[in-house]
């Protein structure tokens, strides 16, 4: 094994345990790895005592990524690279022949496309697909939209780091009549208004997404299937 195997193999190690506990093992693919890394991931799960249970996906490069843009619950798509990050994850999946019994993702259009071209490249297309709002990516509140690199420079870079990374710090949040209120969105009309968000930080992403992990993903891999969740950065962490 060489140290490229071997420095995966820990990132896989030490996320099994934080995540899947018990379960034999998972796959964990992030688009923004190097493909040879990609690479690795694969085989070093193929091997015998690594049993894939489960592969988790980051969404392709998005507009917002690509513009460097706060993108949170805005519905940003795919750009052309992003479609093709997407699209050679999926070939990487098919030259190895994973498959998958069913597949989670959000209610964002990066990781639902993103989660398709991946199902095409490897012919399953047909398995069951659970969609989300909880798999979203982090509310980033009264900053999405926002260009960072400006908001760095009208907030200050310290400033803008604590509410990107600080665990239990929270962005601006939006008004209740700001026109990029997810409430006013036809796809949460099902939702308890209450539930929904102006603005999260990390604590309050965790407390969103572990019920589904712990209540409905979790439970369909100790049953031995095999899934695939396509989401977000934040998410998936």
């Amino acid at each position: 094994m060489n140290q490229m195997e071997k420095d995966l193999q820990l990132v896989v190690e030490g996320l099994f345990h934080i995540l899947v506990q018990n379960l034999d093992s998972y796959l964990f693919l992030n688009l923004n790895l190097r493909e040879d890394y990609m690479k690795a991931g694969v085989e070093i799960m193929l091997k015998e005592e690594y049993l894939m249970k489960i592969v988790f996906i980051r969404h392709g490069q998005s507009v917002f990524n690509q513009s460097n843009t706060f993108t949170g619950w805005e519905d940003a798509d795919l750009t052309e690279t992003g479609i093709e990050e997407a699209k050679r994850a999926g070939q990487l999946l098919q030259q190895h022949g994973m498959t998958f019994d069913i597949a989670f993702t959000s209610v964002l259009s990066r990781a639902i496309k993103t989660l398709y071209y991946v199902l095409e490249e490897t012919n399953q297309l047909w398995i069951p697909v659970h969609k989300t709002w909880r798999l979203n990516e982090r509310h980033y509140g009264a900053l999405q939209r926002l260009n960072k690199a400006e908001t760095v420079e009208k907030f200050g870079a310290e400033q803008v780091h604590r509410w990107r990374r600080s665990y239990d710090v929270l962005p601006p949040l939006l008004d209740p009549d700001d026109p990029r209120q997810a409430t006013k969105e036809r796809r949460y009309a099902m939702l308890d208004q209450k539930a929904i968000p102006s603005g999260e930080n990390l604590k309050l992403t965790l407390e969103r997404v572990t019920p589904y992990w712990m209540d409905v993903i979790a439970p369909q891999i100790k049953e031995g299937k095999h899934v695939i969740v396509a989401a977000h950065g934040n998410t998936i962490r």
